[in-house]
This record gives C-alpha cells, sequence and structure tokens, in this order.
C-alpha cells in the first residue's frame, strides 16, 4: 500500500510539469478554439 501512495504522491508532483507540457505542445490548437469561441459569442 505504501508503494501505491508513493507513487500516487509522484504523480501528483509532477501535475504543475504536465500540465506546462500540455499548454506549451498545444497553443495553437488553443489559440483556434480560443478564436472560435470568440466568433460564437
Amino acid at each position: 500500500m505504501i508503494a501505491n501512495a508513493t507513487h500516487m504522491r509522484r504523480e501528483s508532483d509532477e501535475i504543475p510539469e504536465a500540465a506546462a507540457r500540455l499548454l506549451d505542445g498545444s497553443a495553437s490548437v488553443l489559440a483556434e478554439a480560443g478564436r472560435g469561441l470568440r466568433e460564437r459569442d
């Protein structure tokens, strides 16, 4: 059980970096989605 908790802790600690990688790698797609939403508004 402790091994699972330790693994979960490492995953939790990685969230900020993982989110940054996702946003950095998706900038053009997110910008396009934002434009589409603004056009619909």
